[in-house]
């Protein structure tokens, strides 16, 4: 339990400490007749208890309340004294808040026979009276802990039950968002291929350029349902891991910037061999680095060439796409970089992008190859 945490034990310390500096200038400026000899010995019996109480509270509270009454016994004197009254009440709310009810009902009418025996034995030592104030006040102090306890305990269930509940709502809102990709994109991802393929095998035989055009639109629309289709089943299981033998490896890399030469764009790939000696999750994330990077000399750089390189020294993985082309055309304004940017810094990588040294643009990742 949280009772029993180190910031709790320094808490008893100095709740002893306090015990013992109160019943010291307590002693200083009252005119009782008990010696300072007396005081010494009844303070540790009193505080002592005290600065272990979290650690054993039932062996605490008894040895303060037994304590107390051998002192009281031995005609040492506890009357006229609130420092004596600290240490059973402090030793007992601990019971009362860290120990099961039949502890508590142990503890308290345990102490209870100890002071009314030495209250009987004593006399003048410990009166009958202040007895019953010390009995009245610890079984006060065992009731306050145990309701303690027990609001704690409904704490702790309510916080539960609103994580619990925090979950669920995010489930929920998963699955929603799984059912209205696989409705909207899968749906129309899979109209835009049929529609591609059906205009294909319309086209005369010498419209080379433009069948071979609708067949590459027809393989990235295929591509697309197949991913999104992964990404649902991530969606729908959030802690299963990706595939990553059919996302992130050599092959997968290649057909992501073959696909991109499809769409008429020149491309050389060099290092893609270092994806498969990668993490998963590292793998994945430099496949998408390049996707993104291909996608954007397609969108602000047509006609240009790109070049994909990907290296590693066994301790960091750099990805880098560089083009010819016009240069930095809005290229950091786009949400793409940004998701790109929160992808890479997730495993305490770094994300460039911006006009390259020898012009055009450059995307350049840097992530641990040891990271995922």
């Amino acid at each position: 339990m949280a009772w029993r945490t180190h910031p709790q034990r320094l808490t008893d310390l100095l709740l002893a400490l306090a015990v013992v500096t109160y019943g010291l200038v307590e002693r200083g400026l009252s005119d009782t007749h008990h010696s300072w000899a007396s005081l010494l010995v009844v303070l540790p019996l009193s505080a002592a208890p005290v600065a272990v109480r979290s650690r054993w509270p039932a062996p605490a509270a008894l040895a303060c309340t037994g304590g107390l009454a051998l002192a009281s016994v031995l005609g040492l004197g506890l009357d006229e004294s609130f420092a004596a009254l600290f240490g059973p009440v402090l030793t007992t709310f601990s019971v009362g808040r860290a120990s099961p009810p039949i502890t508590v009902v142990v503890v308290v009418l345990g102490g209870a026979a100890g002071l009314f025996a030495a209250s009987a034995v004593s006399g003048s030592a410990l009166p009958a009276d202040d007895a019953s104030i010390m009995v009245a006040s610890i079984v006060v102090a065992a009731g306050v802990g145990r309701a303690s306890q027990e609001m704690q305990l409904e704490t702790d269930v309510l916080r539960q039950q609103r994580e619990a509940d925090v979950r669920a709502a995010a489930e929920q809102e998963r699955l929603r968002i799984a059912r209205e990709l696989h409705d909207v994109l899968g749906h129309t991802v899979s109209v835009m291929g049929i529609q591609a393929a059906a205009v294909r095998r319309r086209l005369p035989p010498e419209q080379r350029v433009e069948r071979d055009a609708l067949e590459a639109v027809e393989a990235a629309g295929r591509e697309a349902v197949s991913e999104l289709r992964r990404l649902l089943g991530l969606l729908r299981a959030p802690d299963a891991l990706p595939e990553a033998g059919a996302l992130a490896s050599s092959r997968r890399l290649a057909a992501v910037v073959e696909d991109v030469r499809r769409s008429g764009l020149r491309v050389e790939l060099v290092g893609e061999a270092v994806v498969d000696d990668l993490p998963p999750a590292v793998a994945l994330t430099v496949v998408r680095v390049v996707q993104e990077g291909l996608t954007n000399v397609l969108r602000h750089a047509p006609g240009a060439s790109a070049v994909v390189a990907v290296r590693s020294d066994g301790h960091r993985v750099d990805v880098s796409v560089a083009d010819d082309g016009p240069g930095a055309a809005g290229g950091e304004g786009g949400f793409g970089l940004v998701g790109m940017r929160e992808r890479v810094s997730v495993f305490g990588g770094t994300l460039q992008a911006g006009p390259g040294p020898a012009g055009g643009f450059l995307l350049e990742a840097r992530l641990p190859a040891d990271a995922g």
